[in-house]
């Protein structure tokens, strides 16, 4: 029943897109309209309202052209193995894409190679969070992976948990102090605990996802003099009804207490060694060293590895109810003191990310306009993913294959959607 209402998702957001795309072709205005044009104009509107008129049941014909099997087979396909950016397997799928695009039936279909900063966590040396006791033995470590649910699971190229763009740094707290939770690391967080007394400066925090984007919460603690931070899911936003093993995936679509929400941090777009310029051959490219990333440690976690951090923490008590998440019998206590029992645990980050220009592509297909081919309508997803991506990206990217055929088969049948230009791209987002 599940797969069932997911392709009937992917189905209704397909349609939406294509007849959301077709009025945008179809339903262009002019700003500005001299004397001279306006006879021309006239007769344009005239040929544009005759055609929509004539095709009142284009939505339904375009209902009945999506192709619920292509649907499915093109989800499989994309998420059959993980496909990081600038990976081999996205390059892969860079070049399944174009070649799809050209059978489809589109004018031009082209790879375009970018060179740009991605980040990667270390193979062989994954980021660990522990609790360490007064005579230095390891209490607790975090895992780095989430835990197999299938024989599958354990494909070599799925990457350990890391927050990108986030530097190596190895940081620790005191003896029984410098752990403080954050709530969701707003602004409006952080004020209130400087309201409490509560002082971050040169503590480790541990934040909830969610409100804001991940890139904000490291920033957000950067800026309050914080030297490490930890995030992670908690259940009151991704497992609502419960955390047994009934309650999760695979007997539900809620998050398991081993999954970790993997993601970029930075703040700006594209790459970042060429904020604001494509990253071509040619482009000018700043130092690593220059570019506007975080220079604070950071590593997520799920709400099982953070239910062993949060309930050891003591110190004040959190100011509202609505800072207490989902976990059963932890008070979610701000700190910065740990419990008087674990007076002489210590909580060390130690992250081994590394920085390194990869070369990633874009594919590029166009189907060229016949009216007004100076005017476009872009459709477009990106393709690279954190895993195998089965959810985000790869269900926009299935319906953009979808799209594409159907758009291709109407042109090809009816000359509908001619009038201008479509571009449809495929382009990594990492």
């Amino acid at each position: 029943m599940a797969s069932q209402n997911i392709v009937a998702i992917v189905v209704a957001a397909a349609v939406s897109f294509l007849v959301g795309g077709i009025i945008g072709h179809l339903g262009t205005g002019i700003d500005t309209i001299s004397s001279s044009d306006k006879e021309k104009i006239s007769i344009m509107e005239k040929l544009v309202a005759d055609k929509w008129e004539s095709e009142e049941h284009l939505n339904h014909k375009i209902i009945d052209m999506v192709n619920t099997d292509n649907l499915r087979n093109n989800l499989i396909e994309l998420a059959k193995f993980p496909h990081l950016a600038g990976t081999e397997r996205d390059h892969q799928l860079a070049h399944m894409i174009r070649d799809r695009f050209l059978e489809a039936g589109f004018d031009t279909a082209d790879l375009v190679p970018y060179d740009v900063l991605l980040s990667r966590p270390n193979r062989t040396n994954p980021n660990l969070i522990t609790l360490e006791d007064g005579e230095g033995q390891i209490i607790f470590s975090s895992t780095y992976q989430e835990k197999p649910l299938h024989e599958d699971d354990s494909d070599p190229e799925f990457i350990h948990a890391f927050n990108a763009f986030t530097p190596a740094g190895d940081v620790r707290t005191e003896a029984g102090r410098g752990v403080v939770y954050v709530n969701y690391a707003r602004v409006e967080d952080f004020d209130k605990l400087e309201e409490l007394n509560v002082n971050v400066s040169g503590c480790i925090v541990i934040a909830r996802y969610g409100k804001i984007f991940r890139g904000n919460k490291v920033l957000h603690a950067q800026e309050r003099g914080v030297k490490g931070i930890i995030l992670f899911t908690d259940p009151s936003d991704v497992a609502q009804e419960g955390v047994e093993a009934q309650d999760v995936y695979p007997n539900s679509w809620w998050l398991p207490g081993s999954g970790m929400q993997r993601g970029s941090t930075y703040m700006g777009d594209g790459d970042p060694l060429t904020p604001g310029w494509p990253s071509t051959a040619q482009a000018y490219r700043l130092k690593v060293e220059d570019a506007q990333l975080p220079m604070i440690p950071c590593q997520p976690i799920g709400y099982d590895d953070a239910r062993v951090i949060l309930e050891k923490i003591g110190g004040t008590p959190v100011p509202s109810d609505d800072w207490k998440g989902g976990l059963t019998g932890v008070a979610y206590n701000l700190g910065p003191e740990l419990q008087d029992r674990y007076s002489n645990y210590t909580l060390r980050l130690n992250t081994h990310n590394v920085h390194q220009v990869h070369r990633s592509y874009n594919v590029i297909g166009t189907i060229k306009g016949k009216v007004e081919p100076d005017r476009y309508v872009l459709i477009g997803n990106h393709r690279d993913a954190w895993g195998y991506g089965a959810s985000d990206p790869s269900s926009g990217t299935a319906q953009m294959l979808e799209t594409a055929r159907v758009l291709t088969q109407l042109i090809s049948s009816t000359g509908t959607c001619e009038q201008a230009t479509g571009t449809g791209g495929n382009i990594p987002e990492h």
